[in-house]
């Protein structure tokens, strides 16, 4: 037999629970059971508490336990949802599908077998703080990322802001590394992958592509496509090549690259910086013509420091034809060199200077 229990009246309809302890007056209730005009609520003056139906009267175990000011689960707590809106409390393990938080607070283990997502938090920058005991209060790690674009995912960059960063294993770079210093005792580098930096230095074998390093290379052997660098055993070298090309009578192409620093000039005439210890530089220079008149040669140049801090240019010994040869002239701190041009329309001279 099925029994119904319908309350119906004007205005709300109460259940109240009381104990024998208490009166039954709606002042000494420890809850009742509200009906409103489209809303169904308990209201309970202490705890509410879920047990097992197992469990005799007055045992002291609950499921959950939810008190005026706090709620506390002692048993796994499944749901699709919770949405808490002050601190949420968890001594032993939580399971979550998905979490969404401004603020996470763990002083254990926190396991995420999925995806994390971090940001936008307003700014376009997102980053992960991690201490140490005794460190500083803000962080003492930051892995940072800022920039992206709204249509292309991964165009952010990524940063690490602390005073060291160790790799135990093999680390694989698809792109470009840009450095100050470069410290490993091995370095593989695949053809096509380039290496800017000011100092590199490896204990073992430095094998890649193409290396730039504005300051000292230094490594046991070295195997590369190419080397970049303007600092050989402490001798500061530099290339130069270009070409001058008259497309007409009042027309002359000067276009001359500077290497290291991959440097293009739209002119005839170079600067190169000189350092003050310097006293003494050589230079081998080397050309040949298209066009109206056919030459070639090579011949060298050695410039040393006089005593009264000028520059005296001594020519070498001349291979081939001595036509088209630049002219040295310093100013302070640089050398300046002035190549030849092309005389007639349709004449093009290429010129290397290994210096």
């Amino acid at each position: 037999m099925q029994l119904n229990l319908i309350m119906k009246a004007d205005g709300i309809q109460l259940i109240y629970f009381t104990t024998e302890e208490n009166g039954l007056g709606s002042s000494d209730c420890i809850g009742r059971l509200f009906g409103g005009t489209t809303q169904m609520y308990f209201d309970y003056y202490s705890n509410f508490l879920f047990r097992s139906s197992t469990l005799a009267d007055g045992t002291n175990s609950n499921a959950l336990n939810i008190n005026i000011s706090n709620s506390t689960f002692y048993e796994p707590l499944t749901t699709n949802n919770i949405t808490n809106n002050g601190t949420l409390s968890n001594s032993g393990s939580a399971s979550f599908n998905s979490v969404s938080t401004t603020s996470i607070n763990n002083s254990g283990l926190l396991s995420q077998a999925g995806p994390i997502e971090i940001g936008p938090n307003g700014t376009n920058f997102s980053y992960i703080d991690m201490k140490t005991i005794g460190g500083n209060g803000d962080y003492d790690m930051r892995i940072g990322v800022t920039g992206g674009t709204s249509t292309t995912s991964g165009q952010g960059a990524l940063s690490f802001n602390c005073a060291s960063c160790s790799i135990s294993s093999n680390l694989a770079v698809n792109g470009n590394i840009t450095c100050n210093t470069l410290n490993a005792t091995t370095w593989s580098i695949s053809n096509g992958t380039n290496i800017a930096c000011n100092n590199i230095t490896a204990t073992g074998a430095i094998n890649g592509g193409s290396i730039s390093t504005t300051g000292a290379l230094t490594c046991s052997s070295f195997n590369s496509d190419a080397i970049n660098n303007l600092y050989i055993n402490n001798i500061k070298c530099n290339n130069t090549k270009g070409y001058s090309f008259k497309a007409s009578s009042t027309n002359i192409n000067n276009v001359f690259a500077v290497y290291p620093g991959n440097t293009t000039v739209y002119f005839y005439t170079i600067s190169l910086t000189v350092d003050d210890t310097c006293w003494i530089i050589s230079i081998l220079f080397n050309y040949y013509t298209t066009g109206s008149a056919l030459y070639q040669g090579s011949k060298q140049y050695i410039i040393i420091k006089y005593g009264d801090g000028t520059w005296i240019t001594n020519a070498g010994t001349v291979i081939g034809s001595v036509n088209c040869q630049p002219t040295y002239r310093f100013s302070e701190y640089f050398l300046n060199i002035t190549s030849s041009q092309a005389t007639n329309t349709g004449d093009t001279i290429l010129m290397y200077s290994k210096i």
